[in-house]
C-alpha cells in the first residue's frame, strides 16, 4: 500500500503539533517553514526506502522482494557456538535499547533498515511497547561530513540554526556555536527527538572516513545517553566493528538460509523455467 502525498503532509502536520514549542511565530521555525520541510524529508525516506538492489540487477520492490533477516545479539567474532536467532524486526521497533546494526557487504543491512521505516510508516504498532512515530535516516554516503550529527537530525526535523556571529570564522563541529532561538543547537534536537520519538536510521558507519568517523562514534554515544524515548539503530560492516560505542546494544545478520534464498530468488525470478527460458532467448 502507497503512503499518498496527502498522508505524508499529515504525518507532518501532527509532527509540527507535537515540535510546537520549537515551532512557533515569528522564529525562522514556523508552521509555515517547518511542514513543508518535513513533509519532504518524510518523502525522501519513503522514496528511498521502496526499492533494493541484489546482485547488480534493477532496482525491485522492498515489500514484494525481500525477506525479514535473521538477526543475532552475538557477534561473528566473540561467537564459541552456532549463534541463536534471538531478535527479530518487531524488536528492534519494541526495544528500549539503542542499536548497532553489523553486517557482511550484501548482507542486508540497508534493507533491514527500509524495512523497519516501512513498517514505521505503513503499519501500526504491532505491540504495546512499539512506541516509535516515524523514521529519520540519516545515509551516511550522502551526508555533508563538515556539518555534526544535530545538525543532520535538525534538518531532518525541519529546523534551521543559526551561528550567534555571522563573522566568526570557524571551521570546528562544536554545537555551541550554532542556536535554534535562544538555545543550543544540541540541547533543542535532543528534546524535539524526545517529544517526536523518531527511529533515527543512520545508514552506513562504515563509510565515513576515520577522523571524522571518530567524531561520529563520539557524537552517537553522547547522543545514546540523552535520548530515552526515542531510538537509534546504527549499520555498519562486520569487518569494521573493532570497538563498540558507548549506549549501543551490538546485533548482526546471520547468512541468509536456504529457506530465505529460495524465496528471495522467487520473488527476483519469478518461474524458474521462464526465467531460463528468457535467458537462453
Amino acid at each position: 500500500t502507497a503512503v499518498t502525498k496527502g498522508a505524508i503532509a499529515g504525518i507532518a502536520k501532527g509532527l509540527v503539533a507535537t515540535l510546537g514549542r520549537f515551532v512557533r511565530t515569528p522564529q525562522p521555525n514556523n508552521e509555515a517553514t517547518v511542514t513543508p520541510r518535513l513533509e519532504q524529508s518524510l518523502s525522501a525516506v519513503l522514496s528511498w526506502s521502496e526499492s533494493v538492489q541484489f546482485w547488480g540487477l534493477p532496482a525491485l520492490d522492498t515489500d514484494t522482494s525481500s525477506v525479514a533477516l535473521n538477526i543475532t545479539a552475538t557477534p561473528r567474532r566473540f561467537a564459541t557456538r552456532n549463534r541463536e536467532i534471538d531478535w527479530n524486526e518487531d524488536k528492534i521497533l519494541s526495544t528500549p535499547r539503542h542499536l548497532l546494526l553489523l553486517g557482511d557487504p550484501g548482507a542486508g543491512k540497508s534493507t533491514t533498515l527500509k524495512r523497519l521505516c516501512r513498517k514505521l510508516l505503513l503499519e501500526g504498532p504491532t505491540n504495546v511497547d512499539d512506541r516509535l512515530q516515524f523514521p529519520i535516516v540519516i545515509r551516511l554516503r550522502r551526508a555533508t561530513l563538515d556539518q555534526s550529527l544535530h545538525q543532520w537530525l535538525a534538518s531532518s526535523l525541519g529546523l534551521t540554526w543559526r551561528t550567534p556571529d555571522p563573522k566568526k570564522n570557524d571551521d570546528s563541529l562544536e554545537d555551541s556555536r550554532f542556536l535554534i532561538g535562544e538555545r543550543e543547537l544540541s540541547e533543542v534536537v535532543v528534546e524535539a527527538l524526545e517529544d517526536a520519538r523518531p527511529l533515527v536510521c543512520i545508514d552506513g558507519m562504515d563509510e565515513v572516513p576515520t577522523g571524522r568517523r571518530e567524531r561520529l562514534e563520539l557524537e552517537l554515544a553522547d547522543l545514546a545517553g540523552r535520548l530515552r524515548k526515542a531510538r537509534l539503530i546504527i549499520s555498519t560492516r562486520s569487518g569494521d566493528y573493532v570497538r563498540g560505542i558507548e549506549g549501543l546494544d551490538v546485533l548482526e545478520l546471520l547468512p541468509l538460509t536456504n529457506e530465505q534464498i529460495r524465496e528471495i530468488a522467487k520473488s527476483v525470478l519469478g518461474d524458474p523455467e521462464e526465467f531460463l527460458l528468457s535467458a537462453l532467448a
